[in-house]
């Protein structure tokens, strides 16, 4: 992509301005509200309270599908309801909420009764090294003063493996570091950063090739190894960052630099976390039976490896989004999302910042040529153990046109549906995923405007920093995803992948609908457009990992992928690694 004219700063300086009001405005506002603190998106914890939702007749007060989670309603709901729960799942318990130890110490101070206190305090009895190091386990160092907490944790990932029929070494050496901070039991901070030498797996390095860019994350530079000519690769960053900040009991504020995810699913047609980070502020709110998040984002239109000037600041858009959750009932949950992608030469749309708004009347309003998505989500619980889930999303819609032709291009929808189990034909900790996702061609992508960026550059396509912001493959797909989760012991567990996905690619310098970057009027037809259209890429691909627990939060992995492809290198592949304070990487795309 060739870039030839870069947004005035004045965008940015306008965003800025905006929401450095609005931080000075809540810090004056925080009164003795309760501290918001959040999860990693796809941490284990999310995984292991979507199991006892289903196992245990408990309400969190919160949705599960909303990621981050925000930790203070499902944490003080998970103690009150402690003694519901078997002696595994009372370990369980007891081990993340001492991870969270932060927040935890607060909630249980506020029930000094609860029968979680002694189980938490016994677990938590650690001397510590050299006195202020590990005092608790979970925690390389800890502070705690009367107005402010800290918790300071080193990261760490290094693996290694072999692929077949690819010659160069596959390895991943991350070092970084974690901070978690407590301001007055309500102010709270993250920060972490990680750097990282990879040489990924070959259906990474494809996309590498294709894109220019590393999946999930932002500038790079190559690596080789003075060792050995085949240990080569990418060196990175990845950082993420945040301020929570209450504004009533039931209002909090965020400011950071992450991702976000929706929906209960393993992927999400509305907002997913395979794209780079980015620059956000939101605002959470829960009033009786609805929950609802009000989200905007700066986003990149490509990345930094695609060509552009080393000394030039990266051409930005914006987005703007509104879900809603509404929950009737312990069973049942409904949402309601819009999404718009937008960009302007010297200004920031302020139209767009109205939370409650639909974002459909403004673009007509404007008459603007943005982007809105629109979708619907639910989950219902059908009895103990079961849960149907599935989101629907839609892009473009004429029934007019419809009536006369099913397959017109403008037909621009997507659907999920899954079902969960726990303790799958009754075997204790054995969790099963079954999911169908599909989305028609040219959903999510735009055209080029003429009146902004010249050059093969559309600007509101659903992509940040050249990466999908839904899901990873795109459009033009379909897709079934099982997934298999055991807990063998309180040590080791084992979980398992298999995805299955065709997806149509494109051909003679044509768009067959498949990649969101290209000018959907690239397309070859109007009519006749179908699921699948191009060129038909089939991929299996089956990952399974083995992790055994050495210390808290410390984990060795061996895992193996077989991928199969009828266009592209396919391979099977066997590694080994440990990893501190992090997750295992997954490249499930």
């Amino acid at each position: 992509m060739k870039i030839l004219k870069i947004i005035p700063h004045f965008n940015n300086q306008l965003f800025l301005s905006i929401l450095h009001i609005l931080i000075i405005s809540l810090f004056l506002s925080c009164t003795a509200f309760s501290q918001n603190m959040h999860l990693d998106v796809n941490d284990p914890y999310v995984g292991f309270l979507k199991r006892i939702t289903a196992k245990y007749d408990i309400d969190f007060g919160s949705t599960l599908s909303i990621q981050p989670l925000d930790l203070n309603k499902i944490n003080t709901a998970i103690i009150l309801n402690y003694e519901k729960f078997d002696e595994d799942d009372q370990f369980e318990v007891i081990k993340y909420l001492s991870q969270q130890d932060i927040i935890t110490q607060n909630t249980l101070n506020q029930n000094p009764e609860s029968f979680v206190k002694k189980d938490f305090d016994n677990y938590n009895k650690n001397s510590g090294i050299l006195t202020h190091f590990y005092k608790n386990k979970h925690h390389m160092f800890s502070l705690d003063k009367e107005n402010f907490s800290l918790r300071v944790d080193p990261v760490l990932d290094v693996s290694g493996g072999n692929a077949s029929n690819y010659n160069n070494a596959v390895f991943n050496n991350t070092r970084g570091i974690k901070i978690s901070a407590l301001i007055d039991q309500r102010i709270s901070i993250y920060t972490s950063i990680f750097e990282n030498q990879t040489g990924f797996l070959p259906h990474v390095n494809q996309i590498i090739s294709e894109r220019n860019l590393i999946p999930g994350n932002g500038l790079y530079k190559t690596y080789a190894s003075r060792i050995s000519e085949k240990i080569k690769g990418f060196d990175y960053l990845n950082a993420q960052a945040y301020l929570s900040i209450p504004i009533s009991k039931s209002i909090s504020f965020d400011l950071g630099h992450g991702n976000h995810f929706y929906g209960a699913g393993h992927r999400s047609l509305m907002l997913g976390n395979f794209a780079n980070n980015y620059l956000f502020a939101k605002f959470d709110a829960s009033f009786w039976k609805f929950k609802y998040q009000s989200l905007y984002a700066e986003l990149n239109l490509n990345s930094a490896n695609s060509g552009i000037g080393g000394q030039d600041v990266l051409p930005k858009k914006y987005m703007s989004s509104h879900y809603l959750i509404f929950r009737p009932n312990r069973k049942l949950e409904i949402g309601l999302f819009e999404s718009v992608v937008f960009a302007r030469e010297n200004h920031l749309e302020l139209q767009y910042l109205n939370p409650v708004i639909l974002f459909r009347t403004v673009e007509q309003f404007l008459n603007s040529p943005d982007n809105v998505t629109v979708g619907l989500s639910a989950q219902y619980h059908l009895k103990k153990n079961w849960m149907v889930y599935s989101q629907f999303i839609l892009d473009e819609f004429a029934f007019s046109i419809l009536r006369d032709d099913i397959n017109w291009w403008g037909n621009k929808y997507g659907l999920q549906v899954g079902l969960k189990a726990t303790d799958f034909l009754s075997i204790k900790d054995l969790d099963v995923n079954l999911e169908y996702n599909t989305i028609r061609p040219y959903t999510y992508a735009h055209y080029k405007r003429n009146d902004f960026f010249k050059g093969d550059i559309t600007v509101a396509n659903y992509t940040h920093y050249g990466q999908e912001l839904a899901h990873p493959l795109g459009a033009n797909f379909r897709e079934i995803i099982t997934k298999l989760n055991y807990k063998i012991t309180n040590k080791i567990r084992f979980d398992a992948t298999y995805i299955y996905w065709a997806k149509g690619l494109d051909k003679d310098n044509k768009s067959y609908g498949g990649n969101l970057l290209l000018d959907y009027n690239l397309r070859p037809s109007d009519s006749n457009v179908k699921t699948l259209q191009g060129v038909r890429s089939n991929v299996h691909h089956f990952r399974a990992n083995l992790s055994y627990e050495l210390f808290p939060n410390t984990f060795i992995d061996l895992n193996a992928l077989r991928r199969m492809e009828n266009i592209g290198l396919s391979y099977d592949y066997i590694g080994l690694g440990i990893r501190m304070n992090t997750l295992f990487k997954t490249f499930d795309y």
